[in-house]
């Protein structure tokens, strides 16, 4: 018995602190699959965006506000406005990204495409697993291009254009919530509904 209680003694700290993970283990749970590395960042329940840059979180604040703000960035080009919206390329100094906004005559920014930055954006299907997202609201295909799909999710307000076979992933793009018609109106520049014969 005396043999028994030295151990205890002995070991008492250790016994201490394997209870507290315990506790601390069931209370917070195992981290989630997905939770690691880049994107998913909520705005609302449902808004979701590819967030490595700044400028990524940049929805619904005016353009003007941000062209300010932020030194590093430089116009390149601000196309004239088309039904309201306007499609400006602005390119980051500091990081050397660049950017394509679409804002409305307000300023605000409804969109930001730029290029994949984070490993899991690089990949179509681990971007899709760490978005938490299936199957595509919307399939588009790029103006003049002979490759590249667009997957489009309106009701979480994020889309990206890859290539089917390679899986890789050529832009990415956080846009305001929207219907999949409104999605397709701001991009009708940009995207069609069919493949373009016309690149072949």
């Amino acid at each position: 018995m005396k043999k028994y209680t030295i151990y205890i003694k002995k070991y008492f700290p250790f016994i201490i602190l394997l209870v507290i993970g315990i506790i601390i283990f069931s209370v917070k749970g195992p981290r989630q699959p997905g939770s690691v590395g880049i994107p998913a960042k909520y705005l609302t329940e449902k808004q979701k965006f590819i967030e490595v840059v700044p400028l990524d979180s940049s929805i619904g604040k005016n353009i003007s506000d941000i062209e300010e703000t932020t030194p590093e960035l430089v116009v390149k080009n601000k196309e004239p406005p088309r039904a309201g919206l306007t499609q400006t390329y602005l390119y980051d100094n500091k990081n050397a990204i660049a950017f394509q906004t679409v804002s409305d005559e307000t300023g605000k920014i409804l969109a930001i495409s730029r290029t994949p930055l984070s490993e899991p954006e690089r990949d179509a299907d681990s971007l899709m697993r760490t978005l938490g997202v299936g199957a595509p609201e919307g399939v588009m295909y790029p103006k003049g291009a002979i490759m590249g799909t667009a997957y489009v999710y309106p009701s979480i307000g994020v889309a990206f254009v890859f290539n089917i076979e390679t899986r890789q992933v050529h832009s990415v793009i956080n846009f305001e919530i929207m219907s999949l018609t409104q999605f397709k109106q701001m991009f009708s520049t940009v995207y069609q509904d069919t493949p373009d014969k016309s690149a072949y």
